[in-house]
């Protein structure tokens, strides 16, 4: 078995020839977790799948942890387990899943779905919600929606979202949500694309999202309720250089691709449309002083590379908002910001520009935060869509790309 970047593959309690369904949890140190995300799989495939042939593979980052064992000893029913790790040192949720479409090109099977090994909030219906949309709708990827707290998710809402709206033209809300189904043929197509570092890093999820509406795929959105995991924020600084990183080489290297996509916006098929409780959102408590000493940091770092991507009177307005800590950066000027970035990218490829974005990203995220303390999440959640509509007709008026 030729895995590029696994050290070890481990069969639990012996390979499935031919299976129909796979399973993939991509994992790091998440021994307090994982057993309960098999757990809830294992159940939902026994009771939606009983007569499929299913595995559940941990793709692994060689944690130092209980999490190898942990996953081979949780209860799997009738689902075999295979847990295959990276070498020692080599990190990156994209190495992971470059090990689970390696595997999914060997095996082929009809349909797989990705969950987080963090999860809490993880049910057995989650397997029937992403699997039939592939199996029973045709669906080629499948993205999830989550009822969110208006103040998670900020990359997917102010970078992620807009820019699939806006330029690739998809309405598709949660294109990093960390949990997606698809056929099992698009595990060789993803590995025929381009790998950087930031795809075998947090630039994994958009790659997926992204690479499938190019492809021209079909594409789903399924309801899953509120999703609890660990929380994000400790990882906000490499997640958002990452991701912005891996969707703006995208951007550079299909532009080919999504500059001929007109200016109608495609709306996904959706599937499990969310029913009492699960049309709630959670709560969230944030740290704005956190926020705002990560705007100070940034800037000191990073603050002189906004001259590189933003003309002077727009640069000499953010850095004047930052300095006198004058936190008011609200979606028309963040939406023009988006939009000299990806302008400069694609000219320059420059990493510095994503750096420079840095300062810019926590002060939109503070500046919506002070907007919106006492409005209700519903309205919060419009505000996302009217932003992602202003980045689209800011771009059909720059006629973006040229």
């Amino acid at each position: 078995m030729d895995l590029q970047e696994a050290a070890e593959v481990t069969f639990e309690p012996e390979r499935v020839e031919d299976p129909e369904l796979m399973v993939g949890i991509p994992s790091l140190n998440e021994e307090e977790t994982i057993a309960n995300v098999v757990e809830q799989v294992a159940g939902g495939l026994e009771k939606y799948y009983p007569e499929r042939r299913a595995v559940i593979v941990n793709v692994d980052n060689a944690s130092t942890d209980n999490t190898r064992s942990e996953f081979l000893n949780a209860e799997s029913l009738h689902c075999s387990k295979v847990y295959i790790s990276t070498e020692e040192g080599k990190k990156g949720k994209g190495r992971n899943f470059h090990n689970l479409f390696e595997y999914v090109s060997l095996e082929e099977p009809e349909a797989v779905v990705v969950v987080d090994a963090d999860l809490t909030s993880i049910r057995p219906e989650w397997m029937i919600k992403f699997f039939n949309p592939i199996l029973e709708a045709g669906c080629d990827f499948v993205t999830p929606y989550y009822k969110r707290h208006p103040y998670d998710g900020t990359i997917t809402n102010n970078l992620c979202y807009p820019i699939t709206y806006a330029v690739n033209k998809y309405n598709v809300r949660q294109p990093i949500g960390g949990d997606f189904a698809f056929a099992g043929e698009m595990g060789k197509y993803w590995l025929q694309e381009n790998w950087y570092e930031c795809t075998m890093q947090y630039g994994i999820d958009i790659f997926q999202t992204t690479t499938s509406i190019y492809k021209g795929g079909k594409i789903g959105i399924t309801h899953l309720g509120k999703k609890a995991h660990k929380p994000s924020a400790p990882n906000l600084l490499p997640m958002f250089q990452e991701v912005c990183e891996s969707l703006f080489n995208l951007l550079d290297d299909d532009r080919h691709i999504w500059a001929k996509f007109s200016g109608e916006i495609r709306e996904p098929d959706r599937y499990f449309p969310p029913v009492g409780n699960d049309a709630e959102f959670p709560d969230l408590t944030v740290d704005t002083e956190a926020i705002a000493l990560r705007i100070e940091d940034t800037y000191d770092d990073y603050g002189d590379y906004l001259s590189l991507f933003l003309e002077p009177a727009l640069a000499k307005k953010v850095i004047t908002m930052i300095e006198k800590q004058n936190y008011e950066l609200h979606s028309d000027i963040w939406v023009e910001i988006l939009l000299a970035a990806m302008k400069s990218y694609l000219e320059n490829r420059d990493k510095k520009i994503i750096q420079g974005l840095l300062p810019v990203y926590f002060l939109r995220q503070i500046s919506f935060i002070r907007k919106t303390r006492d409005l209700p999440p519903a309205r919060c959640e419009e505000m996302f869509h009217e932003q992602a509509e202003k980045l689209r007709q800011l771009v059909e008026k720059s006629n973006f790309p040229n």
